[in-house]
């Protein structure tokens, strides 16, 4: 889910089933909240994601609805909170204790470089290069593109494309 939307951790751990739609011509889910740790409470859902910008709906792409209909089939544990992805004991999952789940799976498969807030670069630096600075600012949920642009999108190492004009200025020195 957070490759298909670009939602924070705590974000997408807080997606509850009635903030998606699975049945509309074009699927969607709607971040609403945000997994929070609370003095003498312990974890709950506030009820507003890190950011204002950051509470919007997306449109998922096919990956994510097939992932989505595989998770609403296989839940096997009831969950107060009806989230989407609960803890092994139907608790919300603390974003902490998935990194750490996360960070013990990927060093066993040699990608010791991906953490989750990978998964909101890449889709920062997918959508910056395909539809620009304002698209990908805006699926981020930024304020503004300079954030964005700073601390999302990998920095292209490709030159632009001038081989026009050094292909006249070569033909002038034959």
């Amino acid at each position: 889910i957070m490759l298909a939307t670009g939602a924070r951790i705590g974000e997408a751990l807080a997606i509850r089933w009635k903030d998606i739609d699975l049945k509309a011509a074009r699927p969607t889910v709607t971040v609403n909240g945000t997994i929070v740790y609370m003095p003498r409470q312990g974890l709950t859902i506030q009820e507003h994601p890190k950011s204002a910008h950051s509470r919007q709906r997306y449109f998922l792409p096919a990956f994510a609805v097939e992932m989505l209909l595989r998770r609403q089939i296989g839940q096997l544990v009831a969950n107060p909170w009806d989230v989407v992805f609960p803890s092994a004991v139907g608790s919300l999952r603390d974003p902490n204790n998935f990194r750490k789940q996360w960070r013990s799976a990927r060093d066993e498969l040699g990608f010791e470089w991906v953490t989750p807030h990978t998964f909101r670069k890449t889709v920062g630096t997918l959508l910056e290069a395909s539809s620009g600075m304002a698209v990908a600012s805006a699926q981020l949920g930024h304020s503004s593109e300079n954030v964005t642009r700073k601390h999302y999108v990998q920095k292209t190492h490709e030159a632009p494309d001038n081989t026009t004009l050094l292909e006249a200025f070569g033909q002038r020195m034959e």
